[in-house]
């Protein structure tokens, strides 16, 4: 596999290779209920021959590209005020969900992304806003809703970032029916 290394908030030193999750569900669902349980988190990226090898890998999964998500969020400041490439400094600074890995990558972002948008249900009752990393099947990365509200039209596969022992875990093994972990 494609080995990245990472260092845990302790300082010690942590081997994890990508998995593609081709499995549908929203960003909460993935990270929550099939990279934790397997030791991980939703991928991160820290150079481009990481999401080079991260992209190759979808590719391989879906025989095509596809939207996924990622392991970008806003930890602070959503208001959801501002769109676009300004919204990456008014609002709220993106972080990746492992905590080991410093942001990178904000030349990804598309056109007018991140957007921040809110959603609104039927009924007119305003939902939370776009505060999770996507990357769309042209590559480019966008923000979307990800822990609320209806999941039909928001709902994809994913890339993980997980320990290279992740099939060594009977939790992880259980859930692993729709993983792809490399090119072969």
């Amino acid at each position: 596999p494609f080995i990245v290394n990472r260092h845990k908030s302790d300082g010690t030193p942590v081997e994890l290779q990508y998995v593609v999750n081709k499995i549908d569900a929203m960003w909460c669902d993935h990270q929550n209920n099939y990279a934790v349980p397997c030791g991980g988190n939703l991928a991160s990226f820290s150079n481009h021959e990481e999401k080079d090898y991260s992209d190759q890998l979808i590719i391989h999964a879906y025989k095509e590209t596809a939207t996924v998500c990622l392991g970008g969020l806003q930890l602070v400041n959503r208001s959801n005020t501002v769109e676009g490439p300004a919204a990456i400094a008014v609002e709220g600074p993106w972080t990746w969900i492992d905590n080991m890995t410093e942001w990178w990558g904000d030349e990804f972002w598309g056109l007018n992304s991140p957007s921040n948008a809110l959603y609104r249900l039927d009924d007119g009752t305003t939902i939370e806003g776009e505060h999770y990393l996507n990357q769309h099947k042209e590559g480019n990365w966008g923000d979307a809703l990800g822990c609320t509200g209806d999941t039909s039209e928001i709902s994809r596969g994913a890339v993980m970032l997980l320990p290279l022992d992740w099939k060594e875990n009977p939790d992880c093994v259980a859930i692993s029916d729709n993983f792809v972990d490399s090119l072969d």
